[in-house]
């Protein structure tokens, strides 16, 4: 899975366009999700266009705050919880 992380990173330095650069951004912490790690939150917050950012925010929040509660890590939960941006219509929306 590193190698596949340095990969993205590459292919984030060489993007040709914003939209290119979110879609990868998007992709790095699918896989930061993937591995229960909090830096999903970080390349998320690093998409440009405004609503992508929040759609992928949502799911990613969401995704984390799930893996905690089923892994019973109460404490990253909470923290999900409190600065993450989980709402009954982000839910309802995915």
């Amino acid at each position: 899975m590193a190698d596949q992380v340095d990969s993205l990173l590459a292919e984030i330095e060489k993007a040709k366009s914003s939209n290119e650069r979110d879609q990868l951004y998007f992709k790095l912490a699918l896989l930061e999700l993937a591995k229960d790690d909090l830096k999903a939150r970080d390349d998320i917050s690093k998409i440009e266009e405004s609503g992508f950012r929040k759609r992928a925010q949502a799911w990613v929040d969401w995704g984390l705050a799930m893996s905690a509660i089923r892994n019973n890590k109460v404490e990253i939960a909470l923290e999900i919880l409190r600065v993450g941006d989980l709402t009954i219509s982000n839910a309802s929306g995915l």
